[in-house]
């Protein structure tokens, strides 16, 4: 299990569907301090974040928050990675798929060029305390992430992260 410490992002970024073609948001899970396996916290350096991939299980105020800024978020099997992890989905139905994300070069949360990962949107998690994540990570340089506007209406379902909760349903 990871530990999420504040400050802690969703971030959204374009990507084209690998299936119709056409260009959605995509979102994921960013955060600036983590906990690894009960290990001393690590920092990610100005500008960078720590990104969620492969995301198994969340508390379930993570999951609405994230479902309520992009409501195609949801927990589905995945035949490439061989289990259920939270992925963003097109309209047309065809999952993104965290490895076409993260580890493709034309993927959304694959940095293009030096200035880092593009975002389309920054918004604050509103945490109480650290919360446990199953799931991968890596660290990259966000464009704009430092100084960058609060954005989007978000509809905050339940009570801030970080009191003990369900487990989400997809």
């Amino acid at each position: 299990m990871v530990l999420i410490h504040s400050p802690a992002y969703v971030v959204g970024a374009h990507q084209n569907c690998w299936k119709c073609g056409s260009e959605n948001e995509v979102v994921t899970v960013a955060c600036t301090a983590i906990g690894v396996d009960g290990e001393a916290i690590e920092s990610a350096e100005p500008g960078e974040a720590f990104l969620l991939s492969y995301i198994t299980e969340m508390p379930a105020h993570l999951f609405h928050f994230v479902s309520g800024f992009a409501p195609n978020y949801r927990k589905l099997y995945s035949r490439t990675a061989d289990e259920e992890y939270y992925a963003n989905v097109c309209n047309c139905g065809a999952n993104f798929g965290d490895f076409y994300l993260f580890s493709e070069p034309e993927g959304a949360w694959f940095p293009k060029d030096d200035s880092g990962v593009v975002t389309t949107r920054v918004l604050p998690v509103p945490m109480v305390d650290p919360f446990e994540v199953e799931c991968d990570f890596g660290t990259h340089k966000i464009a704009g992430l430092e100084g960058a506007p609060f954005s989007g209406p978000v509809n905050v379902r339940e009570s801030p992260i970080g009191q003990k909760d369900e487990e989400p349903t997809a």
